[in-house]
């Protein structure tokens, strides 16, 4: 398998918080807070690009039109600030047919599990795979050319995390994770690998 390139982060545009606590579903209620502190901090190489969305009551949200060349790649990151004792997020995901993403969970460890918890949908692939301490699990489904909610929730004390697809629980419950608390942000990725790319929109940005 290839290995996804990271690099580092430049420069940033502000958003505020959104007013909205986490429910055990990792659905948002009107009374919860969303987290983000900054963002989106961009980096990008070769002929990737992002544009701004239009932000909803839930968050913000980006685009991403990854380039499949070799070499190219973006990378738009968030900082939040979440406490010590785990984390919440949610997007809503609408990739086009054929394109692929990195959602990145960042953490405050050593090493690269201590400080990203990574879910992903490959090139010409609708599966989506997080990447446990034991290895990559197959989550479920996340389909083109249609809006898919996704819900990310580390917990801290047992150094496990869950996800959520459309709401509801995935193959990916009670996960077992290196990273470490406290999670400080996430980030959205067209990785630089040959064939990665195409066009996902990111709405709906939220953590707590």
């Amino acid at each position: 398998m290839n290995t996804l390139m990271l690099v580092g982060i430049s420069s940033s545009i502000v958003f505020g918080g959104c007013a909205v606590e986490p429910e055990e579903d990792g659905e948002l209620s009107s009374a919860q807070q969303n987290s983000i502190t900054s963002g989106p901090a961009i980096t990008q190489g070769g002929h990737s690009s992002a544009r701004l969305l239009a932000p909803s009551l839930a968050g913000p949200g980006v685009e991403i039109n990854g380039s499949p060349d070799l070499g190219s790649f973006l990378i738009a990151s968030y900082e939040a600030t979440t406490g010590s004792s785990g984390a919440t997020a949610g997007a809503t995901v609408t990739p086009a047919p054929g394109a692929a993403f990195v959602y990145t969970l960042l953490g405050s460890g050593t090493g690269y599990s201590g400080r990203q918890l990574r879910l992903q949908r490959m090139p010409g692939s609708s599966d989506l795979t997080a990447a446990a301490a034991t290895g990559n699990v197959t989550c479920g489904t996340v389909v083109s050319g249609a809006p898919t909610k996704l819900g990310l929730v580390f917990h801290a004390a047992s150094g496990t995390f869950d996800v959520l697809i459309g709401g509801a629980a995935s193959g990916c419950t009670s996960l077992p994770t290196k990273l470490q608390p406290p999670v400080i942000g996430f980030s959205l990725m067209d990785a630089s690998n040959e064939g990665w790319g195409g066009r996902v929109d990111f709405t709906d940005l939220t953590i707590f």
